[in-house]
């Protein structure tokens, strides 16, 4: 190659190249193409694509900046499902307990009287002197405290209609532990902590009163937000404690006596104890995904199949 001829602005041809004797095929691309020029008194070198070389020097030296516009618009999809997990946990337990309710000092203390649950997010059962135990054997033992002779009927203690086998019909939740002492006797300190709402179903009413179940803030127990009314007493309630609360229960439509779950509270005593039974899974509460959670992994999931996707084309198209 006339090294001389190049500088001064000339440009090689190939098929020059047959005057020496050689096949034009094995001379490679690039060489054929590649030529320097003058300008303004001082050479200029081109690529093999006939771009200038500080040309292309300048976008090699901004291609980082462009690789970063290409990854926000490859991944604004993201954004969403991002958002989402800043705003809401991964995950929250949705936890449920269910109860009995004894209208009367001096009955039958079978606790059926008002048979509810109450759910709600990260809900916990707080309580003082009591432990979990399994199903016992039902009947009219007496023990534990709400094991005893309905006068409703036979086999109508507030453990047939949680574990069944009684006439409350299948039972609530068949594997459910029971909170009582260790003796078997009634717990009176209890209250609860929840993550915003709670769901309150009550599902049974076996009374001849008015019943009514309501909740109370632990710091004023005074401030009783009643759930049902005298005529509506089953039904699915819901409230927002935004505290840490218990439940009472009124025998004549919130006029009559009232129970805590918390004695010390207030209201109606009974050397019998507490008149709420409590039962649940306090050790083994479901995980449930947040709908945030759920939405994010969705979107994540597109996003990485459209990302995906568009490399399989570029790799085609190559």
């Amino acid at each position: 190659m006339n090294h001389r001829a190049l500088s001064h602005g000339l440009t090689f041809n190939p098929k020059s190249a047959e005057t020496m004797g050689s096949n034009v095929d094995e001379i490679p691309l690039q060489h054929a193409e590649t030529k320097v020029e003058s300008s303004y008194g001082g050479p200029r070198a081109y690529s093999s694509g006939g771009e200038p070389c500080d040309k292309r020097a300048r976008a090699v030296l901004e291609e980082p900046t462009a690789m970063i516009k290409r990854a926000i618009l490859n991944t604004w999809w993201l954004l969403p499902g991002i958002l989402l997990l800043m705003a809401a946990p991964v995950w929250a337990d949705t936890v449920t307990y269910y109860g009995g309710f004894e209208d009367m000092v001096g009955g039958d203390y079978d606790y059926n009287d008002l048979v509810f649950s109450i759910s709600g997010s990260d809900l916990t059962l707080n309580q003082s002197g009591g432990v979990w135990s399994a199903e016992p054997v039902l009947g009219t033992s007496g023990a534990p405290f709400w094991n005893n002779s309905s006068w409703d009927g036979p086999n109508y203690n507030i453990g047939y209609c949680i574990y069944g086998g009684g006439e409350c019909g299948k039972g609530l939740d068949t594997g459910a532990e029971y909170l009582a002492t260790s003796s078997g006797g009634t717990v009176d300190n209890v209250y609860f902590s929840v993550t915003g709402n709670v769901s309150a179903p009550v599902y049974f009413k076996i009374a001849g009163d008015a019943d009514v179940v309501g909740w109370y803030p632990v710091g004023n127990p005074s401030d009783i937000t009643w759930l049902n009314s005298p005529g509506t007493e089953t039904g699915v309630f819901s409230f927002a404690p935004g505290t840490t609360f218990g439940l009472v229960g009124n025998n004549n439509g919130g006029s009559g006596q009232t129970f805590y779950s918390q004695t010390s509270a207030g209201g109606t005593q009974d050397p019998f104890g507490a008149h709420f039974a409590f039962f649940g899974n306090p050790t083994d509460p479901p995980s449930v995904p947040e709908p945030g959670s759920v939405m994010l992994l969705g979107t994540a999931l597109l996003g990485v199949s459209l990302l995906l996707r568009r490399r399989n084309k570029q790799n085609l198209g190559q």
